[in-house]
């Protein structure tokens, strides 16, 4: 190594290593705090989804009026017989403390599975890799509200996972399904995802085990309930567009048309999001498959409404820009990747104050700027991952012609 080039390694890893000392102080005491906040704060900032998910769940099994009670059933009939099990026969102070212990096996799971995809080989690359998870802010918030986001990503991650390995056995098929249901238990988080899944003549049997069981958790759901499964839905999605106009979230589309004043638009919006992506998806299904995955997390964050605590999605895009740093053969894109990353994983050290239009004006100059500018940071990635993909997939189709599949057979 000559002496240029051992000054230039030297100033990298100086660089990585104030970052990460920057990201871990971040981590330690967001985290701390947030999961003093789930376990001790008393109401009504104390573990405050977690406590509305524990009421709509005792509300839909005890067979009450749930539209007329409260207003819960912003999710389908499915997502509170999978929740019974977490919140469904204890005590809320009991369940805070369940609920802790899932936000840790999630926290766990989804590191692990993000190193293991990463190609992190230094320890402080895998330092770095883990961190660019725990120290979002939005990690910490979603542990302090009780969330579910933390618990839907480890099924996708493995999912994923599974869909690389592409085994073609039914076992490994009937295993995506589940998790994939599992994930379904936020639909608007998850089904950006299942285009990933779905787009492949052979992905058959694990889009249909994921019907049945997903439609056969929505009837034995809707059996607590007076009303039938196709009232209960209908209910749930005019109460969960009217909830969404009053509340539109943060960086997404849904905020932009709300505050805009084209609050008409939001269903149809998203709708067109959800198509276009699809088409990405489509067209470059022979790319990377956690790039692809990087490009779904991006969409999925934006679609429709999502706060503060979704932020953790970013952390797969992250993933896909990590991993392009450090293997594609381009200089240039590596170089692009590699800023991008290191952007993109300060800019989400960012507090919630300064994001969530709920406590704030629309007006405040915090909010533009620093939502502006994770927001331009998102975008620029998502333009840079699918262009990206274009030349992945082109690249495998000139050599091989693989497609990632669950079944071969």
């Amino acid at each position: 190594m000559n002496g240029l080039a051992s000054i230039e390694w030297m100033s990298k890893r100086r660089l990585l290593v104030a970052v990460v000392a920057l990201m871990a102080a971040a981590a330690a005491f967001k985290l701390g705090d947030e999961f003093r906040r789930l376990l001790f704060e008393s109401r009504p900032d104390g573990a405050v989804d977690m406590h509305n998910l524990h009421r709509w769940v005792g509300l839909w099994f005890r067979g009450e009026p749930i539209f007329q009670k409260s207003n819960a059933a912003l999710y389908p009939p499915a997502t509170y017989i999978m929740l019974w099990p977490f919140l469904g026969w204890t005590s809320f102070a009991i369940a805070r403390w369940i609920w802790a212990g899932a936000m840790v096996t999630g926290l766990t799971a989804t590191v692990l599975l993000i190193l293991r995809a990463s190609g992190a080989e230094t320890r402080i690359e895998r330092i770095f890799v883990a961190l660019l998870v725990l120290s979002i802010n939005g990690t910490g918030v979603a542990v302090g509200n009780g969330q579910l986001i933390l618990l839907i990503l480890p099924a996708i991650l493995a999912v994923t996972v599974l869909a690389e390995r592409g085994t073609g056995s039914w076992v490994s098929d009937l295993a995506a399904a589940f998790l994939l249901t599992w994930a379904m238990v936020k639909p608007s988080v998850t089904l950006p995802f299942l285009w990933i899944f779905a787009i492949g003549p052979k992905h058959w049997r694990v889009g249909l085990f994921l019907i049945l069981i997903y439609l056969a958790l929505n009837f034995i759901a809707a059996s607590f309930q007076k009303e039938d499964l196709p009232t209960l839905v209908r209910s749930t999605l005019t109460r969960a567009s009217t909830a969404t106009t009053h509340f539109p979230g943060t960086r997404n589309v849904h905020a932009l048309l709300v505050v805009t004043a084209l609050q008409r638009w939001l269903t149809l919006s998203s709708a067109i999001v959800f198509v276009a992506l699809g088409a990405v998806i489509c067209f470059v299904r022979r790319a990377n498959i956690w790039v692809l995955l990087g490009i779904a997390a991006l969409v999925a964050r934006m679609w429709t409404y999502h706060r503060v605590y979704d932020d953790v999605l970013i952390a797969l895009a992250e993933l896909a820009l990590f991993q392009i740093a450090k293997r594609e053969s381009s200089p240039v894109r590596r170089k692009i990747a590699g800023a991008l990353l290191l952007l993109l994983a300060l800019a989400m050290l960012c507090p919630a104050r300064f994001l969530d239009y709920s406590g704030l004006s629309w007006s405040s100059e915090s909010i533009w700027i620093c939502a502006g500018i994770q927001t331009i940071l998102w975008l620029s990635t998502l333009i840079f991952l699918v262009n990206y993909a274009r030349l992945d997939s082109k690249r495998t189709q000139e050599t091989d012609g693989r497609v990632p599949q669950f079944a071969t057979s």
